[in-house]
């Protein structure tokens, strides 16, 4: 079986430094959604956005959901979305 990679973009809130969001999703269990790689990245301006790259186990695609709304419930999170899946 098969692994499957999500990249999903997260916004964090405007009073929100990018590294406390970065330490927040490190320190959440996602199930068996696997954290691989974290990082932010330069937006606009001094604006930085975190993307977040996860491995699931390919048959279980409805973990995509689950993962995204557990990051969007964080309280330093403004948004997360989807913006990448491939399998591995």
């Amino acid at each position: 079986m098969g692994k499957l990679a999500l990249i999903v973009r997260i916004t964090p809130k405007e009073e929100i430094d990018a590294e406390a969001v970065i330490s927040k999703i490190k320190d959440e269990n996602f199930g068996e959604a696997r954290l691989k790689d974290i990082r932010k990245e330069p937006l606009a301006f001094g604006i930085f956005i975190v993307k977040a790259a996860f491995l699931l186990p390919e048959k279980k695609e409805e973990l995509t959901e689950e993962v995204v709304n557990k990051l969007k419930a964080l309280d330093a999170v403004e948004d997360a979305e989807i913006e990448g899946m491939t399998l591995v």
